[in-house]
């Protein structure tokens, strides 16, 4: 194994003489992260995969490219985990290779078979469905074949086909071998529906009655209004679905009961044995690559045993039930309070894969929510779930072991978002204590964190800073773009207003720093594009990026109006205005359906939530924007979402406000 300083492929198999680029191989505990030492593991273990499944045995074309780069994906946990029990790796297995499997291919865009015509850009075949579906579809051969068939099996596969060349049938072929007498499974019939068909379904449990449930599968996208692509439907878009199941009764996440939801058929669930009042939950441990919703009934009691004792339910199985209820309630296929009821035990949880699953799911819920009544509410209840473990970790990265490195990143950066006293104080601190003394103690892993914190609850004087770094005529790209970003995080209109005519930047990437960030940047920066998108030239996409935060019928109008006044758009554009009028519009029915229901959850759960508002020094009154209005709440509105805060109006969220309410 070689480290090489500069190495465009990251690293290379070659048979004898591994090649790795210097950060992919090599470790130093007292400069290097732990983050680096997990990704130096992994790397490692992937090219060692290799040595058999690629080197020993390839495959005999492109098109089962999968058979190497699935087989290596699925081996960097093997690998890693052997070395390193204490990393959780098979955990770690859901939020990174599984987790960007399924993002990929739930949509028409990215989603394609694993065996796939290979074309004359073989680069195309190298992509997260090659690595990261595969390595899923490699792992879910664990939830119906036994650990010593599918040891035999692959034994086999690769004796027989040394120093030879392969298709996929020759892995089914051995691996139905090695089964026979035991299960007997036709793997061939099962894994073609996975590896020749793109996608994956949702599986929907229905209770019947006390002693029956029905289990049906739909194919599954994060939009409702995308497609099925017609060139690889000639499986039906349908599965084999290997359905392993546990419940309240006799809660066993190792030896669990198994059978098949047939493609083009349901499933009758026996639960005989099953009491009436348990819950059910099926696809024990998320061994398998499908997505799981239940009747609003079962939801609830999963919801209940999580706040009675979550430990019942073993830590990947309650990462993967609150993934699920989220994921699957963004096209609608359950309520989104389905998934926030399953989240009111995180104060006791300290498990990395859940609290990471949960927070890469409630940005999506933060975005829906950012221009509501509902909003405040909204934090208080992050604010108060996520500080147990905010308090537990603190700040000091010497502490702990691997994965709480990892758990208190995630818990300082949801802290200060969502508002933490203390957080902000630790922010402001070492902020101020650069802008005194001239030297950044940041810890890189949280700078983008305190940078936008300082910058939100500080004054003028945060953001001053920031923008004379920014504009520095030798500042390192990354750390440049980390100002400016946080220089976005400022809820002061003028400052944002001032941000967004300054000539030192890019005004599309201006736009991008302050449109997600606050109310207040969304509402600026629409008002900025509208009013400016003639004048500078701006490009229509400039538009289009604001769709996947817009939510009202105020918002459409004011869509459609700006498509009305440039009614000349080129072909291209009008297509794509179309497609965020689709977006728009999803949105506007998901906000629809949920809306309420979240905001009669939020007002249950808070009822007994202390509110605070961060303490950042002396008041400053901000100035009104160019419109001149502003605001003023002098206490907690029972919807409202500013707390005591004196918060400027550009005209166009003003509209926002009348319009609503």
């Amino acid at each position: 194994m070689v480290a090489i300083p500069q190495f465009l492929a990251g690293a290379m198999e070659n048979w004898g003489l591994v090649l790795y680029s210097e950060v992919a191989m090599i470790y130093d505990e007292e400069v290097n992260t732990p983050s680096r030492k997990e990704v130096v593991a992994t790397i490692v273990s992937h090219e060692l995969g290799h040595m058999w499944f690629g080197n020993l045995v390839t495959m005999d074309w492109w098109n089962h490219i999968w058979l190497n780069e699935g087989f290596a994906t699925f081996n960097e946990y093997v690998g890693a985990d052997f070395v390193e029990p204490t990393w959780q790796m098979w955990d770690q297995f859901l939020i990174s290779a599984m987790d960007s499997a399924f993002t990929a291919d739930s949509r028409s865009t990215t989603s394609k078979p694993l065996i796939r015509e290979a074309g004359w850009n073989l680069l195309e075949m190298f992509d997260t469905i090659t690595y990261s579906k595969g390595g899923s579809i490699v792992r879910q051969l664990a939830s119906f074949l036994s650990d010593d068939v599918i040891s035999r099996g692959i034994n086999d596969y690769l004796t027989i086909h040394s120093y030879n060349n392969v298709v996929t049938d020759d892995l089914w072929n051995a691996l139905t071998a090695a089964d026979l007498g035991h299960r007997n499974t036709n793997v061939k019939m099962v894994m073609d529906t996975w590896t020749l068909q793109a996608g994956h379904p949702v599986v929907t449990v229905n209770r019947t009655d006390a002693d029956n449930a029905v289990a049906t599968q739909r194919y599954f996208m994060m939009d409702p209004h995308d497609f099925y692509d017609a060139k690889y439907d000639h499986m039906g878009y349908t599965w084999y679905v290997p359905l392993t199941l546990t419940h309240g009764g006799n809660p066993d996440f190792v030896d669990f009961s198994l059978q098949w939801l047939n493609a083009n058929s349901t499933a009758n669930l026996d639960l005989s044995n099953v009491d009436a009042n348990d819950w059910i939950l099926v696809n024990v441990n998320k061994l398998a690559f499908y997505r799981v919703n239940y009747d609003d009934e079962n939801w609830k009691r999963l919801s209940e045993q999580l706040k009675d004792n979550h430990e019942v339910i073993n830590p990947s199985s309650r990462a993967s039930i609150m993934d699920d209820a989220f994921k699957i309630s963004q096209p609608g296929h359950t309520d989104h309070v389905n998934a926030l009821r399953l989240t009111e035990y995180m104060d006791k949880e300290v498990e990395y894969v859940a609290w990471d699953i949960v927070i890469g799911n409630i940005d999506f819920t933060h975005n829906a929510l950012l221009r509501t009544a509902e909003f405040g509410l909204f934090e208080l209840y992050w604010r108060t779930q996520i500080t147990p473990l905010y308090e537990t970790l603190g700040w000091d990265f010497l502490l702990g072991d691997h994965l709480d490195y990892f758990q208190r990143i995630n818990a300082i950066d949801t802290a200060c978002l969502y508002g933490n006293d203390d957080c902000v104080q630790q922010s402001l601190a070492q902020y101020r204590s650069w802008m005194e003394t001239g030297n950044n103690t940041i810890r890189d892993e949280v700078r983008s964190t305190v940078y936008c914190t300082s910058i939100k609850h500080g004054d003028v004087e945060e953001w001053e800073f920031a923008y004379n770094k920014a504009i520095e005529r030798f500042a390192p790209v990354t750390e440049a773009n980390r100002l400016r970003s946080a220089m976005g995080c400022t809820e002061k209109a003028w400052l944002l207003e001032r941000y967004l005519e300054d000539d030192n930047f890019a005004i599309s990437g201006t736009l991008s720093d302050i449109r997600d960030k606050s109310s207040t940047g969304y509402s600026v920066a629409w008002e900025f594009t509208m009013e400016n998108f003639d004048k500078l030239g701006l490009s229509y996409n400039t538009v289009w990026d604001f769709q996947t935060i817009m939510n009202t019928d105020y918002d459409l109008k004011q869509l459609t109006a700006f498509s009305v006044n440039h009614h000349d758009m080129a072909e291209d554009d009008a297509r794509d205005y179309y497609e965020a009028v689709e977006t728009v519009e999803k949105n506007i029915v998901w906000m629809n359906r949920n809306k309420q229901s979240i905001k009669e959850w939020l007002l249950e759960v808070t009822s007994t939530m202390k509110h605070s508002v961060p303490t950042d020094g002396e008041r400053h009154v901000p100035k009104p924007d160019s419109s001149g209005l502003y605001i003023q709440y002098d206490g907690l509105i029972q919807d409202g979402h500013i707390n005591g805060k004196r918060v400027p109006l550009t005209s166009e969220a003003m509209l926002q406000l009348v319009h609503e309410h």
